[in-house]
């Protein structure tokens, strides 16, 4: 009997996967939250399937559902307060679900915030990180991956921005970590620009920061279109891309433009049939293989910082001030545990992430123009959301340590 309720459960997972994955946490919540009041920090289609399914089982289901902000709609007949309703309630009698969804990270920051503990926050997340409110659905021919925004691969924060003064433009830099729309949460670029206005500075953020980017395509970024911008300041905070990369002799060309370039030989794709001035008209060239250039040997540890000395090199040679900021990560951080995806940190691949971080932090000790920022979530580790994106305090917590650096740079640049 239990051998056909598995094929029956797994035909259920490929037929309709939503309505199969809220009965399994369906089940689970009933098996144990006992008689505490089950709270649904959700309020989108798939948390009404989940309280649907409790109630089908003959349990109450959601005493009421939690968003970012209280609604006036209801989920099946029932209330949709605001994260800030926890807060009166007795922790021991309750039994708050968090549930994938668009505002799951902002949640469980506020949650943290208000004083409950990743013990006390049942989680229910299907995916390593529920992506952005924006698709990288466009191929950038230098870049990768990136996506039509403000401007093409740009977020701009302007907000509070007094246009009859002059304006500090500046540009943040990086992968994900400084993705201005990555799972949902408020950047760091975006408290920066806040913060700035708030102690008088007139400034404009271009933040270009773009998930799963590394300091080659930053560095291509920088020569190919933030040097033509003329910004006042370019700030950049990143690494653990370039930590994590796999172990490439060639790293200006990433996996997936590899592979997109190898498709393209295999399908006998021809852009051009007049590449070469040498040939006739009517001659077509076949391409034969695709080349990554040569290959580089140098210490895996050093192609983010040999990457920043050169957007400093071009930075400098346009007179636009240049800063770097070496990001945290959790296999060097130190302090409590990370608020969920423990996991990664027992990964094989974590003491190799650590030394990779070590090595780093020792080779940017005397260049001035690069900060090292890895023990910032120190005694908060709290923030993670894995081994390095951060929940929005943690974005506050970045945006605060880059803030007196961006504030010298804006009071020294000119213009």
């Amino acid at each position: 009997m239990g051998k056909i309720n598995q094929i029956i459960g797994d035909i259920y997972k490929r037929v309709n996967p939503d309505a199969a994955n809220a009965l399994i946490i369906a089940r689970h919540i009933k098996r144990e939250c006992g008689d505490k009041k089950v709270i649904i920090c959700s309020c989108d289609e798939f948390a009404a399937k989940v309280d649907a399914k409790l109630v089908k089982m003959g349990c109450a289901g959601a005493e009421y559902f939690v968003d970012i902000e209280k609604s006036s709609k209801k989920v099946n007949g029932k209330e949709v307060k605001e994260t800030e309703s926890l807060m009166y309630e007795s922790a021991d009698r309750i039994y708050p679900v968090l549930l994938s969804s668009g505002h799951m990270h902002r949640i469980l920051g506020k949650m943290l915030e208000l004083g409950f503990t990743t013990e006390q926050i049942h989680v229910f997340c299907n995916e390593n990180i529920p992506g952005g409110s924006k698709l990288l659905d466009v191929y950038d021919v230098n870049l990768g991956f990136t996506r039509e925004d403000d401007l093409p691969g740009f977020t701009v924060f302007d907000s509070n921005v007094d246009r009859d003064r002059a304006v500090k433009t500046i540009v943040t830099l990086g992968g994900s970590t400084t993705d201005a729309t990555f799972a949902n949460v408020m950047s760091w670029s975006e408290f920066l620009q806040h913060m700035l206005t708030e102690r008088g500075i007139n400034a404009v953020v271009y933040c270009g920061g773009i998930a799963a980017a590394n300091s080659t395509q930053e560095l291509i970024k920088c020569i190919r279109d933030v040097v033509p911008m003329k910004p006042d300041v370019v700030l950049v905070y990143s690494g653990i891309n370039d930590i994590k990369m796999n172990e490439s002799k060639t790293p200006f060309v990433l996996d997936y433009q590899w592979e997109l370039a190898q498709k393209c030989i295999e399908n006998n794709l021809i852009v051009n049939n007049k590449a070469y001035r040498n040939v006739g008209s009517d001659s077509k060239l076949m391409l034969k293989k695709a080349t990554a250039g040569l290959c580089n040997d140098k210490p895996y540890s050093r192609y983010w910082i040999d990457n920043m000395r050169m957007m400093h090199a071009v930075c400098e040679e346009f007179d636009i001030p240049f800063h770097a900021f070496l990001q945290p990560n959790a296999y060097v951080g130190t302090g409590g545990e990370i608020s969920f995806h423990k996991e990664l940190l027992a990964d094989s691949a974590a003491a190799k992430y650590r030394d990779i971080t070590v090595e780093m932090i020792e080779g940017i000790k005397n260049i001035d123009y690069i900060t090292d920022l890895t023990s910032i979530m120190n005694g908060q580790q709290k923030w993670y959301m894995d081994d390095c994106h951060v929940l929005e305090p943690g974005n506050r917590i970045i945006a605060e340590a880059i803030l007196p650096k961006a504030v010298e740079m804006c009071q020294k640049s000119v213009g």
